[in-house]
């Protein structure tokens, strides 16, 4: 036992005599083995002091000296710190190096409450509890610390040592211990122990020792050696990095320039309705992957001009491929898109209530993509039905708030899921915030993860997958998930604006639908763009002009008219096949002149209004079925087949019929049958006309 045993009285005392010394007999004396000797020219001018100090005791014949007995403790305590610089180089490995040669056994394993030492492979949750904050403001706020300390002794017949004494005896002990961790986190960095007197000034020697010897026992504080060799102590740095931290994380309102706003999945979902309206893709075999070809099709209907996908933000926002892939899968989920087969193969496709939502007006679209998306609600009724991925991508949050967070509740009965909205609802104030200081500040401070109260640990709250995670991994944790938030759920479907602050850190706001989204509003309310209305200018040459970029308003125009560039200037072009594909898409004269109205600065020039109606009107559309044909060799067997179907053929000539309802094909079979007429079908490849071979 190189730290338990000390008489840290007699320690300090030593430190002090320590410190005096040159660097040279330092590193003589601390090399030095029991019953080792050497001589005065080792250490110089030092030497007598040594023996004064009663850290050397002379020979015999007095030309060299051994370490005293008085100091070998000392000298053990000094070795071990060199060895394991818990302090200096604070790593998982260290900390076990430090356990390791402090500790026995029994001791290491039950230094934290509920008696880890009978867990198989405690170790590791061990070091992870003793570094975690919750380790030491239970002690701080321990209500009953003898009890707080009793919880981590290991009784003698469980295999406890009888020497372990208790520490916490007596409340000058207890007032000591505490008086000395706080003393520890001021200082922020290690403290040297001749400086503890000072800092413990008015406290008896008894009182303080006791509680330097507790804070060290249970791992409060950790003991170690300076650069020059001096000893220290002091709290696990990164823990004293998390507890200083203080007001620096507070989220306050910056000037910001470069706005970006808009719904990005809107504009994609629009678009991707265009572009399948046109022609349905393709799937694989597997019947949900789409072919490459036709998912480059998609990809490059999708307007990129969304400046803040280049934001140094230090968040992974979507890519192309990978807003094609969300933005079907939302389709899909809404039954805007649907899997079916086309001339034999399977396709994805527009359905009814995708060209009908596609030809509302932008409010009606907002509210068909937005409304099933509040987080407040959809969570809950996910688990109240026991679903999980059938939701689709946009309704099911669970890829942002895995089932281990969502049943995670912390110490004062807030879940994960409240915890996650009040750190979003902290944004909702005037003005443009940091991503990054609002992501650390949430992630340090509003963390569930890290929640503890009335000297309990939090750990105990969690998953048991979470409670192998140290306070650090649980904090990039939350931060990742909060993260994941803004550039997967609050951004796509434009919940917040982004902006470049000061240094071109990413900032951003929340929106209203933002609001709406973490129920922090009871309305959807949204405006096609916060810069295009008076900003687009519609020419009689058909051409539309940009006089400021509009992410949300290119959304708009773009379902009528075909794109001829990006940002501002001519952006799009007002053609007839544009227009031809958003009539077959559900969209009507009268709404591609109203979008066009409502974000333009002039008014529509009547060559133009005027060629969009006849371009929308000139659309016809015409139906094409499956029919079954009954070929018969003769004019008889066709009046006969006729005959037993009872009305459920119809002649098309002498000896061909149409069978009105395919439903009836097994009907008519027996009743052909009962009139000696058998039925001999062909199948669809036989009857097509045989394909040219590609070479």
């Amino acid at each position: 036992m190189k730290l338990l045993d000390k008489n840290w009285i007699d320690f300090v005392r030593r430190v002090a005599h320590w410190s005096s010394l040159r660097p040279r007999s330092r590193d003589a004396l601390r090399s030095m083995k029991t019953g080792e000797k050497q001589t005065r020219d080792v250490f110089g001018a030092d030497f007598d002091r040594l023996l004064e100090t009663r850290f050397l005791e002379p020979t015999a014949k007095g030309d060299a000296a051994r370490p005293h007995p008085e100091a070998h403790s000392f000298l053990r305590a000094l070795r071990a710190f060199h060895r394991v610089p818990v302090l200096r180089d604070p790593r998982d490995e260290t900390l076990r190096a430090y356990l390791g040669e402090h500790f026995n056994d029994t001791q290491r394993l039950g230094l934290v409450a509920n008696k880890p030492h009978a867990w198989y492979g405690a170790d590791p949750l061990v070091r992870i509890r003793i570094t975690s904050q919750a380790h030491l403001r239970g002690f701080l706020d321990a209500a009953d610390p003898q009890r707080w300390e009793r919880d981590r002794r290991v009784p003698a017949n469980l295999g406890g040592d009888e020497a372990d004494r208790p520490s916490l005896g007596s409340k000058g002990a207890i007032d000591a211990a505490r008086r000395i961790l706080r003393e520890a986190i001021s200082a922020g960095a290690p403290i040297p122990f001749t400086e503890l007197p000072q800092r413990l000034a008015g406290v008896e020697p008894i009182d303080w020792e006791n509680g330097l010897h507790a804070c060290l026992r249970f791992c409060l504080l950790f003991a170690d050696v300076d650069a020059d060799g001096v000893p220290i102590v002091g709290i696990w740095p990164p823990l004293a990095k998390r507890l200083n931290r203080g007001t620096t994380l507070e989220v306050a309102a910056v000037d910001a320039r470069t706005k970006h706003g808009g719904i990005v999945r809107l504009e994609d979902l629009s678009a991707l309705l265009v572009a399948l309206s046109e022609a349905p893709a393709r799937l694989k075999a597997n019947e949900h992957e789409v072919f490459a070809r036709d998912f480059e099709r998609l990809g490059e209907a999708l307007d990129d001009s969304v400046g803040a996908m280049e934001l140094a933000s230090g968040i992974a926002f979507e890519s192309r491929p990978a807003r094609v892939e969300r933005a079907l899968n939302v389709g899909l989920a809404r039954a805007w898109f649907a899997r079916t087969r086309d001339d034999g193969k399977n396709v994805v496709s527009v359905t009814d209530a995708g060209r009908r939502w596609l030809g509302a007006d932008s409010d009606e679209r907002v509210r068909g993509l937005l409304g099933p998306l509040r987080i407040a609600e959809t969570i809950d009724a996910r688990h109240a039905r026991g679903l999980r991925a059938n939701l689709g991508y946009a309704d099911c949050l669970h890829w942002l708030l895995p089932d281990e967070f969502l049943h995670s509740t912390s110490q004062d009965g807030e879940s994960s899921r409240e915890a996650f909205l009040r750190a979003w609802r902290e944004l909702d104030r005037d003005g443009f915030f940091e991503i990054g200081r609002w992501l650390e500040h949430a992630a340090a401070t509003m963390n569930p993860l890290l929640h503890a109260e009335n000297g309990r640990d939090a750990l105990e709250f969690l998953p048991w997958e979470l409670r192998h995670r140290s306070e650090d991994e649980l904090e990039r944790t939350w931060f990742r998930m909060l993260a994941s938030a803004i550039a997967d759920w609050m951004w796509p479907f434009g919940g917040i604006e982004l902006a470049v602050g000061e240094q071109g850190r990413t900032c951003m706001r929340l929106t209203p639908i933002g609001r709406y989204l973490i129920g922090a509003g009871e309305r959807i309310e949204h405006d096609v763009s916060p810069v295009a209305a008076g900003r687009v200018i519609v020419q009689p040459n058909f051409e539309v002009v940009f006089l400021a970029p509009s992410s949300a308003a290119e959304a708009v125009i773009a379902r009528f008219c075909t794109r001829r560039g990006r940002g501002v200037g001519t952006l799009f072009e007002i053609t007839r096949d544009a227009c031809r594909v958003a009539s077959a898409a559900g969209m009507s004269a009268d709404q591609a002149l109203e979008e066009l109205t409502r974000v333009s600065a002039r008014a529509i020039p009547q060559n133009v209004a005027h060629e969009v109606r006849a371009w929308f009107g000139s659309i016809v559309r015409v139906q094409m079925s499956n029919v079954e044909i009954v070929r018969c060799p003769d004019a008889a067997t066709a009046r006969r087949v006729a005959s037993a179907a009872g009305g459920k053929v119809r002649a098309l000539t002498d000896t061909v019929l149409e069978l009105l309802d395919g439903s009836q094909r097994s009907v008519l079979d027996r009743a052909l049958r009962k009139q000696g007429i058998f039925v001999d079908r062909q199948s669809a490849d036989e009857d097509a006309q045989p394909r040219r071979r590609r070479r």
